[in-house]
């Protein structure tokens, strides 16, 4: 019977380290979404700004070194949690080094429009899902 309740309590203690490694990994998953999330929001931003510069005729639609790096940085940001969405936000920074040689079809394929990274953002702010795809 002792080699029993020994045998237990082993297991117990194994069991807690296993539980207590699993909510460590949960909670830098939760971090790692969180920083994910936060990146794609200043690129949006900082996106929405420029692009009001453009609709009110004060800049050219031309390659921006910020947006690509900001883009890129979403990317990387979200390649461990939600590879879909990196994959967008690469091609997003990919768009601003050279925006016009972009077609619309070629914007629409890559899901990359301006209001579709916004209503993702939204989408994962709303159900505090933050790397749901």
């Amino acid at each position: 019977m002792i080699t029993g309740a020994v045998g237990f309590v082993s297991f117990l203690g194994i069991l807690h380290s296993w539980l207590a490694e699993r909510r460590r990994i949960e909670e830098g998953k939760a971090q790692q979404q969180l920083a994910a999330l936060e990146a794609l929001l200043e690129a949006l931003g900082e996106t929405e700004t420029h692009l009001e510069t453009l609709r009110r005729g004060e800049a050219e639609l031309e390659g921006n070194p910020t947006l690509t790096r900001l883009w890129m940085r979403a990317a990387g940001r979200f390649e461990p949690v939600a590879p879909e969405i990196s994959r967008r936000c690469r091609f997003k920074g990919d768009y601003w080094t050279q925006p016009g040689s972009w077609t619309g079809q070629q914007i629409d394929t890559a899901n990359i429009r301006i209001q579709d990274m916004s209503k993702q953002a939204r989408k994962m702010l709303e159900h505090g899902q933050h790397a749901s795809q």
